[in-house]
């Protein structure tokens, strides 16, 4: 789930909690107003679906009380967010709790190629098991096309190459498959090719 501003909602996304390998989220909205929607798939998955939204009534929601907490979140999964990668460099983070997800700005320059690789524990580049490529954004934070990957990499490890359309600020979101936790190292080459 995304606000009015396309900012992603903590905690709103949801794999396989429905029957078989679907999804299911159940959201309380704090603010009325538009609210976005992301479907995708796993991985290169392709194919069709149906996405539903139905209210829940209140006498079948639970009433969870549960102390407050700080947010152990390094980097957040928005644009303006304070993570960086520069071409040829490469910057670590942690996948906190379940579902979280990194952003990092990175400049890239329209019609040249990049390899984003993002590693963990296959490689000894973190305690992340499993490492989730989850897409490339633009300037407004817009995930682009097919811009995401999963297990690309060495092992469980995730490798994107991405030819930038246009100049400028993009994003790069670091995830985790599932459940996982750990730290993770992410890096931006250009591709010669």
């Amino acid at each position: 789930m995304f606000d009015a501003e396309g900012h992603r909602i903590y905690a709103s996304w949801d794999h396989d909690s429905g029957e078989g390998r679907n999804s299911r989220a159940t959201f309380t909205a704090e603010a009325g107003g538009t609210h976005y929607v992301d479907a995708d798939a796993s991985g290169r998955g392709t194919g069709t679906y149906t996405l539903a939204v139905a209210e829940v009534p209140p006498a079948l929601t639970p009433v969870v009380h549960a102390p407050a907490i700080e947010d152990p979140d390094d980097f957040p999964a928005a644009a303006g967010t304070t993570g960086t990668v520069a071409i040829g460099g490469a910057a670590t983070g942690e996948i906190e709790r379940a579902y979280d997800c990194d952003w990092f700005a990175v400049t890239l320059e329209a019609g040249k190629t990049y390899r984003i690789d993002l590693k963990g524990k296959d490689t000894g580049d973190g305690t992340l098991p499993n490492p989730h490529l989850d897409g490339i954004h633009d300037a407004e934070g817009n995930r682009v096309y097919a811009s995401w990957d999963d297990d690309g990499g060495e092992g469980r490890n995730s490798r994107e190459t991405f030819t930038a359309e246009a100049g400028g600020i993009h994003y790069v979101a670091a995830g985790a498959h599932g459940t996982d936790t750990g730290t993770y190292v992410l890096s931006v080459t250009e591709d010669a090719m």
